[in-house]
């Protein structure tokens, strides 16, 4: 039931705030509640750093819990008020990654006067924190990375819209640029459902790819990958196709602080390079995670912080069961040389 609930609160996390008039905090009362402070002062001095004084003693200031339902938003801004509102019954659900984004998202409104940025890069991630209603179709599943090396430029463009594109926009690499002679098998499987190996070996770069076959279109189950430890990992979770959660596509993630933090999503899992996904390369090297599909490059993530403990793929169903139609043709995990 779990993995199924993921879904969901991704759907939690990135619906997006609504500003709307209201009451106000009066000129001069700072009044933040002492869960904000920190994300309020860390807000002041990532504006410092660029140039930017950030005073609330003439405007005021206030942050504080809602304890009803923000009409399906997380957070909301009273504009032209330096009065913030957040979901109290979602906060404590969220990653730390994912409250400051939400904080730095409405003092945006509040402070900046920031209105929705909607524009995205050429993989369709969007371009700014900003991003909100109205959202369309799929839009709404498409996470906000504000996370690892990706958080400066968004910080950045949060205090200056005109800021140009960061390098990591159309970075790319390529699948063969490791040539074989450079990688040495340390663990491998076929013909299997599932794959739960541990690890003592790969303490460095390592590369890890796996053959499969997608379920059926309409299926309950969801397959998910998880690479690194059990307490801080990344993930990919594949939708093959649920009516019910109206979505089909593939989630690139991380979990930390018992959390799970979308960072990627895209629809296309039914022809990438000319197939429809059967094969996913995680590729640790040149100072990144690398994510392949059909030997194409997908996404790169920040390394992870600890060594390599255990690689787990498998499918479940809603009830958390394994589902044993998933079928892993071959699994290796190679160190690099």
């Amino acid at each position: 039931m779990k993995k199924i609930l993921f879904l969901f609160s991704l759907l939690v996390i990135f619906q997006t705030c609504r500003p709307d008039n209201g009451i106000g905090s009066e000129a001069g009362v700072y009044d933040v509640d002492p869960v904000f402070e920190p994300y309020v002062q860390e807000f002041i001095a990532e504006g410092a750093k660029r140039g930017k004084t950030i005073d609330f003693s003439d405007s005021g200031l206030i942050v504080e819990f809602s304890d009803v339902q923000l009409a399906g938003a997380n957070g909301r801004c009273y504009l032209g008020q330096h009065h913030v509102e957040i979901d109290k019954s979602r906060w404590f659900s969220f990653s730390e990654d994912v409250r400051g984004f939400l904080l730095f998202h409405e003092l945006g409104h509040c402070e900046l006067d920031r209105l929705h940025r909607n524009d995205k890069f050429g993989n369709e991630a969007w371009k700014s924190i900003m991003r909100g209603d109205p959202l369309e179709g799929i839009e709404i599943w498409m996470p906000i990375p504000f996370f690892g090396f990706r958080k400066d430029y968004f910080t950045d463009e949060l205090f200056n819209e005109q800021i140009g594109l960061p390098d990591w926009a159309n970075q790319t690499f390529a699948y063969a640029e490791v040539p074989a002679s450079a990688k040495e098998v340390v663990k491998s499987a076929e013909n299997t459902d599932r794959i739960n190996q541990r690890f003592t070996e790969l303490t460095e770069d390592y590369e890890l790819e796996i053959d499969f076959s997608l379920l059926g279109a309409g299926t309950t189950s969801v397959i998910k990958l998880i690479w690194g430890t059990t307490t801080n990992h990344y993930y990919i979770q594949i939708f093959p196709g649920l009516p019910a959660y109206r979505v089909s596509g593939y989630f690139i993630g991380v979990h930390q602080d018992n959390q799970d933090n979308g960072l990627f999503f895209n629809q296309n899992i039914s022809n990438i390079n000319g197939a429809p996904l059967n094969k996913i390369t995680i590729r640790r090297e040149g100072g990144f995670e690398k994510i392949f599909m059909n030997e194409q490059f997908i996404y790169h993530i920040d390394l992870q912080k600890t060594p390599l403990a255990s690689v787990r793929v498998e499918a479940t169903t809603p009830q958390d069961a394994l589902d044993n139609a998933f079928d892993i043709q071959r699994f290796e995990a190679r160190k690099i040389n």
